[in-house]
């Protein structure tokens, strides 16, 4: 029984982690788009700022430890 549990916790985990990349990975693809479309000169900048923005979503999408605020 608890075998089956953890099982099933590791599989929402994964699917929760592919949900986010995909969440994260059509904002970035939109953001991108307006700043092509607004800023055509930027278009050198579109990979880092899409690296800052999957590491910024990394960081903040990571549950915090119990016991801490805010």
């Amino acid at each position: 029984m608890h075998e089956a549990d953890r099982k099933k916790r590791d599989w929402e985990s994964r699917l929760e982690i592919q949900a986010g990349v995909f969440i994260v990975y059509g904002l970035a693809a939109c953001m991108m788009a307006t700043l092509h479309a607004y800023w055509p000169g930027g278009k050198p900048l579109s990979p880092l700022v899409a690296v800052v923005l999957a590491i910024w979503a990394t960081f903040h999408a990571q549950p915090r430890p119990q016991g801490t605020e805010g």
